[in-house]
């Protein structure tokens, strides 16, 4: 008969914490224990050179303390967590700092809010009423605040940022996680949409002890992190975004083709080419189907390999006869609008709009083509 399971484990990501440790791991304990909460402290170490898994391991004797150091594992505070998750064996797993940023005594509640099955999440926010950060600058709350705007439509958390959460270990489903950086939380709150969440106020404060983790790579991470999750949500719309972005460097390599090709040929002709249309008109024409044609392949491969994630799994020769034909139907495409308007319309300005309503026709007809016959994505 198997061992029944307990309230909450209680994650610990660590690095270089030994200070912290022999703090946070008895106040722990004795809040949940006085809260009559089984529990265990399991301490994800990722081989801190203080000692840091020592010290766990010492603390052992006297609470209900795990310690995994990390060797050979990946590095990293979210990695961290997931791989103490999939290590629980808690009904509940919860995450916080080990450096005693977040509040203990509102760990309790977090935990019985989902054994009593009011909610599926509860986060730890300093963003709703009875929250705060003590002592935090303007410009602290600055960041705080506008990682929480970047986070519009991912998630309705107020305080995306934070790190504090206590989770049901069945909603979790570990092969849908690949967070960059250090925010575990909004990772899981926004892959699980259809889960209830909660927010608990929590007062937030610095660590008194050792050495903060936040530096600006941890922030172009963050950055890194919302891109990918708003391209999982609305995977269309960032696919169109780069293949827009694709489009704008194939103008530039358009342009330095054709006029590297122009000022060859000015070069080797010389007052031939001054003096002769014919010369020029053949320049012209050779150096546009020259710059078309570096671009076109420019943008073939740019779009291949990152426009369309599984297009560089597809065969080179065949999708790249496809995009080529997709890409000449839309030229046609383009020069068929600009003429049907033409007719209609015959100044200056109109004529200028029918040319840019021809180059967002063919641009719509090219991504959707694209993106669903000359990268569609194969079954084998």
């Amino acid at each position: 008969m198997s061992e029944p399971r307990l309230d909450v484990s209680v994650i610990l990501p660590t690095y270089n914490e030994s200070e912290n440790l022999p703090q946070i791991i008895p106040m722990i304990s004795a809040a949940l224990r006085d809260t009559n909460l089984s529990h265990e402290i399991v301490v994800m170490d990722d081989h801190s050179p203080d000692g840091t898994y020592a010290v766990a391991l010492s603390l052992a004797d006297q609470f209900p303390v795990r310690a995994i150091d990390r060797v050979g594992l990946q590095r990293g505070l979210s990695a961290a967590v997931i791989d103490g998750f999939k290590a629980a064996t808690g009904t509940v797993v919860a995450v916080m700092d080990a450096d005693m940023s977040h509040p203990i005594a509102v760990l309790p509640d977090m935990v019985k809010r989902i054994l009593d099955g009011s909610t599926d999440i509860a986060v730890g926010s300093r963003n709703v009423p009875g929250g705060g950060a003590v002592e935090w600058p303007w410009y602290r709350r600055l960041i705080s605040s506008t990682a929480a705007w970047l986070t519009f439509g991912i998630t309705p958390m107020s305080d995306p940022t934070t790190g504090y959460m206590a989770v049901r270990r069945s909603v979790l489903e570990f092969d849908r996680y690949n967070p960059i950086g250090w925010k575990i939380v909004l990772e899981i709150v926004a892959k699980h949409p259809q889960a209830d969440l909660s927010e608990i106020p929590i007062v937030f404060q610095d660590r008194q002890f050792g050495k903060s983790k936040m530096s600006l790579k941890e922030q172009r991470q963050y950055i890194r992190h919302l891109l990918r999750l708003y391209d999982e949500k609305w995977p269309s719309l960032f696919e169109f975004l780069r293949f827009g972005a694709v489009g704008a460097t194939g103008v530039i390599v358009d342009t330095i083709g054709s006029s590297t090709t122009i000022f060859f040929l000015a070069s080797v002709f010389g007052l031939q080419f001054q003096s002769s249309w014919a010369v020029r008109e053949s320049a012209l024409i050779l150096g546009a189907a020259i710059g078309f044609s570096l671009a076109l392949t420019s943008n073939f491969f740019l779009n291949r390999n990152w426009s369309f994630k599984h297009g560089a799994k597809l065969p080179l020769g065949s999708s790249y006869f496809r995009y080529l034909l997709v890409n000449s139907l839309g030229l046609w495409l383009r020069l068929a609008v600009v003429s049907v308007l033409a007719f209609f319309f015959t100044s200056i300005p109109a004529l200028q709009g029918i040319n840019l309503i021809g180059i967002l026709v063919a641009c719509a007809f090219n991504f959707v083509g694209i993106k669903y016959w000359a990268f569609k994505k194969r079954i084998d």
